[in-house]
C-alpha cells in the first residue's frame, strides 16, 4: 500500500519544493514511479508522494534549486512510463491559494529535454544528468539520440502518423526521380541536336586534295 508520507524529507510541508506530475499512473505504486524515474537518470528528486488510485502525485526535493532545475528539465515532455502509462510534468500548486508555484528559471542545454524524452522512451543507454550544487545541470549526451515521439497517441493514430510519413517521403522521392527523368530526356534531346548539326556541317575536302597533289608533283 502506497502511504501519502511514507517518507520524509526537507521537502514535505513546503509546497515550493515540489513538482506536479499526472497521467493514466491510477494503478502504479510509489516504488514503480520512483524506479521508473531512477531509470531514466531524470534531474536529483527524494521521493514522490502519491496515493492508490489516484492518476496524480507530487515528486519531492531537499531544495527548491532541485524542484527548479527537475521541473525545467522535465516539463513540457510526455514521458512513456511503465506499464505503458504516460507521465507529464509541471507546476505544482501553493497549499493555500491553490495558484501555481513560480519557479526561477533555470537554463537547460536545449538538447537535454529531448534526450531525456527519447531515453525514456527507447534508448538503451539513456543520458545523464547531473549537477553541482543542484543549479547548473549537466548533460552527458547518448550515443544514439532519437526524437520524442508523442505518446498520447493510440497505436492505430501512431500506424496512421507513421503511414503518413512514409507516404511524404514516398512523394518527396518520386518527385526526384521525376526530376532526373525529365532531365535525362532534355539532355537527350539536346544531343540529338548537337549530332543533327555536326551532322549538317560539310567539311571543304576539295582544297585539302589539291594541296596534296599539289606537293606529290
Amino acid at each position: 500500500m502506497s502511504s501519502f508520507f511514507e517518507n520524509s524529507c526537507n521537502g514535505c510541508g513546503k509546497d515550493n519544493h515540489s513538482v506536479f506530475f499526472c497521467g493514466n499512473i491510477h494503478q502504479l505504486s510509489i516504488k514503480e514511479i520512483e524506479m521508473w524515474l531512477r531509470s531514466i537518470n531524470s534531474p536529483p528528486f527524494v521521493h514522490i508522494i502519491k496515493k492508490d488510485q489516484q492518476g496524480y502525485g507530487v515528486v519531492h526535493f531537499n531544495t527548491y534549486e532541485d524542484a527548479c532545475v527537475f521541473l525545467y528539465t522535465m516539463k513540457g515532455i510526455k514521458f512513456s512510463g511503465p506499464s505503458c502509462t504516460v507521465i507529464k510534468f509541471s507546476e505544482a500548486k501553493e497549499f493555500k491559494t491553490k495558484k501555481l508555484i513560480k519557479y526561477d528559471e533555470v537554463v537547460i542545454p536545449s538538447t537535454s529535454a529531448s534526450v531525456i524524452a527519447a531515453s525514456a522512451i527507447i534508448s538503451d543507454n539513456p543520458s545523464i544528468i547531473s549537477s553541482d550544487n543542484f543549479s547548473t545541470p549537466t548533460l552527458h549526451s547518448p550515443r544514439n539520440f532519437l526524437a520524442p515521439i508523442d505518446l498520447t497517441m493510440d497505436n492505430d493514430e501512431i500506424k496512421e502518423e507513421t503511414t503518413n510519413i512514409s507516404c511524404i517521403e514516398c512523394m518527396k522521392l518520386t518527385s526526384q526521380i521525376e526530376f532526373l527523368k525529365t532531365k535525362i530526356i532534355k539532355l537527350q534531346d539536346e544531343l540529338l541536336l548537337t549530332q543533327k548539326e555536326l551532322l549538317s556541317i560539310k567539311v571543304p575536302v576539295t582544297p585539302y586534295l589539291n594541296n596534296i597533289n599539289y606537293n606529290k608533283e
